[in-house]
């Protein structure tokens, strides 16, 4: 297999959810550089991490790390950290193709058949978002997974990132913060994903498009935990939590869930 790119960005209000990640991450793929962008961590962080996952030689951990600038001041929704908004960097990264990843999910099977998608000449791929506030528009795109095809220099990044930042200062008043922001910015640059890519577990089920057991749920590369309610940190997602410790082949990560 050959090498996957990941991106995360996160601080350290869930530090313990995203080690889980990367280490669902790594068993899955044995293979992979996962980038890490924050405001939080420095190189002993990004050490600790690659220490962690020592086991999984071809896995790499490495950190971006930008300093805390006017993008805390964008607007986000009030139980979003505003490190959501500096994931506009993953568009300076020195890589070509690769997947953002938000922490609050679960990868239930290795995502070789997302990363291999031909999505050219598009530069975001991902799957269609349940109706909301998208200043009017009609269809939007969910971007807690996204693959990602980068131009190929550095001018056009930095071009994108510019609009990104951009974008999101010119409306503040949005309700969806950076997710509004990426659907203005690529509203005729993005390829949509089959479903299967990525469960939106509490929306699907509450419009009944699934039932909550093993067999549906397999399907699935990926199940997101949208909203405020996250399995890692509440009473209230009890009954998932046995998909988001759960690892294929029987292998569990332990994770502290408030019970």
């Amino acid at each position: 297999m050959n090498k996957i790119n990941f991106v995360l960005c996160y601080d350290n209000n869930v530090d313990k959810a995203a080690r889980k990640l990367i280490l669902d991450l790594c068993y899955l793929h044995k293979k992979c550089d996962i980038w890490v962008i924050s405001y939080s961590f420095d190189k002993e962080y990004i050490d600790e991490l690659n220490g962690m996952i020592k086991e999984y030689s071809e896995c790499n951990i490495i950190g971006y790390f930008v300093n805390k600038n006017v993008l805390s001041n964008y607007k986000t929704a009030d139980y979003i950290s505003d490190i959501t908004n500096y994931r506009y960097y993953m568009f300076l990264l020195p890589i070509d193709k690769y997947i953002y990843l938000d922490i609050d999910i679960q990868v239930m099977k290795p995502l070789y058949d997302l990363f291999d998608l031909e999505i050219s000449p598009k530069t975001v791929a991902a799957i269609v978002d349940y109706p909301k506030t998208r200043f009017d528009r009609k269809i939007a795109f969910s971007t807690g997974v996204m693959l990602i095809n980068q131009p190929k220099t550095n001018e056009a990044k930095l071009k994108i990132f510019n609009e990104l930042c951009n974008t999101h200062a010119s409306h503040p008043d949005n309700t969806n913060a950076d997710q509004n922001v990426f659907n203005l910015v690529f509203e005729s640059d993005v390829a949509y994903l089959n479903k299967i890519f990525e469960l939106d577990i509490a929306e699907d089920i509450r419009r009944s498009e699934i039932e909550l057991d093993d067999e549906a749920v397999s399907k699935y590369y990926i199940i997101h935990y949208k909203g405020f309610l996250k399995p890692y940190h509440t009473y209230m997602f009890v009954r998932y939590i046995k998909y988001y410790r759960y690892l294929k082949d029987g292998k569990f990560f332990d994770v502290e869930v408030n019970l």
